[in-house]
């Protein structure tokens, strides 16, 4: 799930600051960085995921079991290259919420996103089912997904983007302005060292 926010003038910025004082770029990543923890986002996203699973079909051993989100990483990207053709905007900051052990998060996070129709048959092999099974270990998908976004729904009552992408969102308007600023100030050294 993305969230949006429009800076013009980004591009030519970086291209004169590239030219003018290549080090500028560290630390402008750097600052926006420090603007996105300054922000809370990061705390906010794992105050925001519980500890304990949601469900209770969450709580084993496997890989899908829940683990709650066990690191945030933020990365900023200030690039000059050509946008692809029809592409309006690309993102300069990505959060990115994960629990690299657990698969349960990242399920429960975006579960109900749908970009298309759903399968007959899962894609990945689970051994530890029986009598659906096929021999390439597949099993048969009988609306388990819709089930678990339904039980989701109705325990947290919220949709996609329940932990992550609702605990960043609330920072949204301190995350903007502070890029903004941060951004405001190197177009204004820009300017400076041109004149």
């Amino acid at each position: 799930m993305k969230v949006k926010a429009r800076v013009e003038g980004l591009e030519e910025t970086i291209k004169i600051l590239k030219q003018v004082e290549p080090e500028a770029i560290k630390t402008m990543r750097k600052e926006i960085r420090s603007v996105v923890t300054g922000a809370g986002a990061i705390s906010a996203v794992k105050m925001k995921t519980p500890s304990i699973a949601p469900m209770s079909g969450m709580r084993h051993q496997g890989a899908t079991r829940w683990g709650g989100v066990k690191s945030v990483t933020t990365s900023v990207s200030l690039r000059t290259v050509e946008r692809k053709r029809g592409q309006r905007s690309y993102p300069i900051i990505k959060i990115v919420a994960s629990n690299n052990d657990a698969l349960g998060f990242e399920y429960a996070e975006l579960a109900g996103i749908r970009r298309r129709l759903a399968r007959g048959r899962s894609k990945i092999p689970n051994t530890g089912l029986r009598g659906t099974m096929k021999g390439d270990g597949s099993i048969a998908l009988n609306g388990q997904g819709d089930n678990f976004i339904k039980i989701l729904e109705d325990r947290i009552g919220k949709a996609p983007g329940r932990f992550a992408f609702a605990a960043v969102f609330s920072k949204r308007r301190q995350i903007e302005q502070g890029s903004q600023q941060v951004l405001d100030n190197y177009a204004e050294k820009v300017n400076r060292k041109l004149k």
